[in-house]
């Protein structure tokens, strides 16, 4: 059963481009990952939430989180999360570089939302 995570990394103020730029070298080792589907960075500008009104209306507030880098991803199965997971440790781009170089451009530890997929839209999965 193919499975999600979705990461949430909260730079310090006026580093967040410096941590995207650390993060895409990511992308160099996703490649050799055989059970990756998905791997997508994003930047959050803005969050929109949406709460229904009782007579059914969509009341929306926004929201800006400059400093927020997101991570959807999706793989086979969870031996191939934990065959990505374990790559941090044992790839040398990973482990000599992208961490160290991501860990003082935090400022909070980072979030991982893990879960089995139900469905999706443009992958074999």
């Amino acid at each position: 059963m193919p499975v999600g995570q979705i990461a949430r990394l909260v730079a310090k103020p006026g580093c967040r481009d410096q941590a995207i730029e650390i993060l895409q070298k990511c992308f160099d080792t996703i490649a050799e990952e055989q059970g990756n589907l998905l791997y997508v960075m994003l930047s959050d500008k803005r969050s929109v939430v949406t709460r229904l009104a009782e007579d059914g209306r969509e009341e929306r507030t926004e929201e800006s989180y400059p400093d927020e880098i997101w991570f959807m991803e999706i793989y086979t199965d969870e031996a191939a999360l934990e065959e990505h997971d374990a790559r941090y440790d044992t790839v040398p781009l990973l482990r000599d570089e992208v961490m160290p170089g991501l860990a003082p451009l935090l400022a909070e530890p980072y979030e991982l939302i893990r879960a089995n997929v139900v469905r999706a839209k443009g992958l074999d999965a």
